[in-house]
């Protein structure tokens, strides 16, 4: 490295010809940019600048802002210069050409005026270099051939001098530069974002820097998964209902799920309106006062049958601490439960003899605990957990065992949680399904949302076919370890079944935090990134953003989202329709004149 430092600095060979110029052994020659074309297409650069580096040219950029005065003075000064030039031209079509030429001038100072745009003297200088002067050659014809709109000036005789314009020292040493405004400067940039206009992809906001559409087609890449993180008042519901009436436009009979746990100030779920407005059905869930039971031991709602052993036991760990003991106990009640009610057929499908409910949960405990399990079923279930230090301890006989379960599983047999104790009732008849679970006690609300994801998963394996489905405040289920990895779990099997998951959340330190979370975050193809306080530097090394990137995304601005879509990354503005807006807003204050509209109404 120190070498490659010294050729640059201290080379030991400088041939200086009038249209080259040689550094210890390769030739360079330079070219400047003489003027632009009347139309510049964004992202100029891009392809230019994924080229093979070792074929692509060393180029430079130099942008000065001028001042608004000498903006205007130098526009005025080439409206006289075309003007005289007008008054001593005789060819119409050239007058023509330069009449649009003028009108256009004048809009520009216009604009300048308004302080809609800028000018700026702009310097752009190429230099193509090679071991031999026919490879410098054929990559000039390869630059003006990729610019071929663009008029370019040989550097002839100031070759050694406009060298150094290409090292990094900031300075233009060729001297030459065109007039440019706003729109052209940022016509050059690739390196602020990456612009993303997928074919058939849902429009979803500009982008901040170039103003142009943002679209993306999420069911044209590896897998379809989406991250939305934002705190409070960020706009992150907003978009998530814009990308579900988007998704939806663009394929009318995709099954839209819907995990609602938010309450909102008129007593129903976040998403409410929406579904709707769409013609959907909200199947509320709630602890009490419900038609709508999902059960928690319907082994149709796992994988497996061993799957649904364990998927009880982490819900039952959501609401109540266990022992190793009783986790092993509540293990063997389990299993022999369903093996008793459950079989296969010739296929390996699961036949369900009997829904097994928590009542039956009860009584298979207490056969248990009288001794009705064979010492050999005891020793291979009961054994099945190792001691875990931070467990409580619960010790004595099966009995024992068996009555500080029930003692727990009493309030879904008698007490608060009863109406859990009944089989699946919950059809779907609608492609546009919300589980409110919204009213649910905060206490319960990973068991409702770890049921319903378990449910949803049953309904998602049903086809292949495209489906979104919606998980709201995801943050719930990171809290716990248990839920944590049902929920890395669950995104990772729904994905074989062209699901594309939207897990929401208020920080993306959530998940970060998370082991399981963090796996989430690897393996999701799209992140939206929207208002974080505080931008940690574990986020900030994740997503590899830059010191004015964590500052956008630390200040306050409803809608502004950072998005990462694989190797693409973009700040954006949400941008919504008047009748969209209408549907989707969180606002308080524009909920709250909706809410009083529809009462007077």
């Amino acid at each position: 490295m120190m070498d490659d430092i010294n050729c640059v600095w201290a080379p030991g060979k400088i041939y200086n010809e009038p249209d080259s110029v040689r550094v210890n052994d390769k030739f360079h020659c330079l070219s400047s940019l003489k003027r632009l074309p009347d139309r510049i297409g964004f992202n100029q650069l891009d392809s230019f600048v994924t080229t093979d580096s070792e074929t692509m040219p060393n180029f430079a950029l130099f942008i000065n802002p001028l001042s608004r005065e000498d903006a205007q003075n130098k526009i005025l000064k080439e409206i006289g210069e075309i003007r005289s030039e007008v008054g001593t031209e005789s060819n119409e079509n050239r007058i023509d050409k330069l009449g649009v030429k003028l009108d256009k001038l004048r809009r520009l100072k216009q604009d300048i005026v308004n302080e809609e745009l800028r000018l700026f003297d702009f310097g752009f200088v190429i230099d193509t270099e090679s071991s031999s002067m026919e490879n410098v050659v054929s990559q000039e014809n390869r630059v003006e051939e990729f610019f071929s709109n663009f008029k370019w000036s040989n550097l002839k005789f100031k070759m050694k001098r406009s060298l150094k314009s290409v090292l990094p020292l900031g300075t233009n040493y060729s001297g030459e530069s065109v007039p440019a405004h706003t729109d052209n400067i940022l016509a050059f940039f690739p390196f602020l974002s990456k612009f993303t206009l997928d074919k058939d992809g849902i429009y979803l906001g500009k982008d901040i820097y170039t103003g142009l559409p943002f679209a993306v087609n999420i069911w044209e890449k590896g897998h379809y998964d989406r991250l939305v993180f934002g705190q409070k008042g960020s706009g992150k519901s907003f978009l998530t209902k814009l990308m579900i009436i988007r998704e939806k436009l663009q394929n009318p009979d995709m099954p839209i799920m819907i995990l609602d746990p938010v309450e909102t100030p008129d007593g129903g779920g976040e998403y409410g309106d929406l579904v709707e407005v769409l013609g959907g059905e909200i199947i509320k869930l709630s602890t009490h006062g419900t038609e709508n039971i999902i059960n928690p031991l319907d082994p149709t709602l796992s994988e497996n049958v061993d799957q649904a052993v364990d998927d009880a036991i982490t819900l039952f760990e959501t609401t109540f601490e266990m022992s190793d003991e009783e986790k092993g106990l509540l293990n063997t009640t389990l299993s022999k439960l369903y093996r008793k009610n459950t079989s296969y057929d010739d296929d390996g499908d699961l036949r369900i003899e009997k829904e097994p409910t928590i009542s039956d949960l009860v009584e298979e405990m207490d056969n248990i605990a009288s001794g009705s399990l064979s010492d050999a079923e005891e020793g291979g279930h009961l054994m099945s957990f190792n001691r875990n230090q931070d467990s409580p301890s619960v010790s004595g006989s099966k009995t024992d065992l068996a009555e500080s379960l029930k003692l727990k599983l009493r309030p879904y047999t008698e007490g608060a949680y009863s109406s859990l104790d009944n089989k699946t009732n919950v059809e779907l008849d609608n492609d546009v399904v919300s589980f409110d679970v919204s009213t649910v006690p905060e206490s319960h609300r990973p068991f409702f949302m770890t049921l319903v994801l378990k449910y949803i998963w049953r309904e998602t394996a049903k086809s292949f076919e495209p489906k979104m489905v919606i998980g709201d405040e995801a943050q719930l289920l990171m809290d716990l370890e248990m839920t944590a990895a049902f929920l890395e779990r669950y995104v990772r099997v729904v994905r074989r079944y062209h699901a594309s998951t939207v897990l929401i959340s208020q920080s993306a330190m959530d998940f970060m935090d998370s082991p399981h979370g963090d796996k989430i975050m690897e393996n999701t193809m799209m992140h939206f990134l929207l208002y974080h306080e505080h931008v940690k530097d574990d986020l900030k090394s994740f997503y590899n953003l830059s010191d004015d990137e964590a500052s956008l995304i630390s200040t306050p601005q409803i809608g502004r989202s950072f998005v990462k879509v694989g190797d693409n990354r973009a700040f954006i503005d949400v941008d919504a329709t008047e009748a969209e807006h209408e549907i989707i807003t969180t606002d308080p204050n524009e909920v709250r004149n909706k809410f009083d509209m529809d009462k007077k109404g």
